[in-house]
Order: structure tokens, then sequence, then C-alpha cells
């Protein structure tokens, strides 16, 4: 969805507000199978200032179905996630300083907010998902799942390098 910001300069309104839902089927993760259980819905609300700058305020609720990364078992998971910034005509290069994290940039008074929505998306995920903070994982040596059952494995692998340091710890 782009916006036209120059809509927001000739209005005597101070505040606008859009609300939608983002298409999944655009959305690209790298090596990573996601499942949105439901639509993306956004609200985005808009504030002019008195000095002319515009705050956005983004709220997104999302509810998507990951696989953990210990034992592979699906999880859900729900976030509901608040964005605020500033919005700056130009690039990120062009506005570099210390202390200006909040800057959310466009180009020519044209805001593209679905792409900026998508990626707002990626940045929020989790960069591990656990489906318990007690989850014991498979077993590197035959696959079972650990939270289920257990295996017969022996479970002390040691390093081969080191191996001659049992010579040091004799078993009685």
């Amino acid at each position: 969805m782009i916006v036209d910001l120059t809509t927001f300069s000739e209005s005597t309104e101070k505040y606008f507000r859009f609300t939608g839902e983002i298409d999944q089927s655009e959305m690209k993760f790298l090596d990573r199978e996601i499942k949105f259980d439901e639509t993306i819905e956004y609200e985005a609300e808009f504030f002019v200032l008195d000095d002319g700058y515009i705050e956005m305020l983004l709220k997104l609720d999302m509810a998507y179905t990951e696989p953990c990364d210990r034992c592979l078992k699906d999880t859900e998971n729900i976030q509901n996630i608040q964005l605020s910034g500033r919005l700056i005509e130009g690039t990120e290069e062009d506005h570099y300083e210390e202390g200006m994290e909040n800057l959310v940039f466009y180009q020519n008074d044209k805001f593209d907010l679905g792409e900026y929505i998508k990626t707002q998306i990626m940045i929020s995920l989790p960069m591990k998902t656990i489906c318990d903070e007690d989850c014991k994982g498979l077993c590197s040596g035959c696959g079972t799942n650990l939270n289920d059952s257990t295996c017969n494995c022996i479970e002390h692998t040691i390093d081969p390098r080191l191996l001659d340091l049992q010579k040091f710890f004799p078993k009685e």
C-alpha cells in the first residue's frame, strides 16, 4: 500500500488512520517454514505535527506456526507488535546521526506502508523458536524426541582429540 504524503500536508486534518491485512503469499523467509494461522492485520496511524513532521504509530497482530528449533514440533506463536517513528524524506545514509533510531524513510512524498510492514514482520520474528523452555530436543545419535521418550544411545561422547586424557582419570 503506497501512502501519498502530499495529501497530509494539503489537508487541514492532523490525524490519518489506515487499517488492513497483509497478503501472506508475498512473505518470503530464508530457510524458515513459517505458516501464518490467520491474516496479518495492521493499523497505521499518522499524526501531522505543528512543525510539519509526521509521526507514525503501527500496530500489527499476527499468529503463526513454526517448527521448534530443538525438537521440530510445530509451535504456535502470537505476536502483537507496536512501532512508532518519525517519517523523514530521504534514505538512511542521508540522515545517519547518533540517537536517531526511530526514523522511517520515504522518497518523493510516497511511503510504501506495505513494504515497511513486511520488513518489520521479518525483523520482529525471533531468531530461534522454542516450543518450551525445558525442551530437550532430539537425540543427536538416533533422532528420538527426548521430550517424549528416552533412547539407548551413549550419553557422553568424547572428542577424539581428547581421548588420551582418559588415561589420567582411571575408572574404578
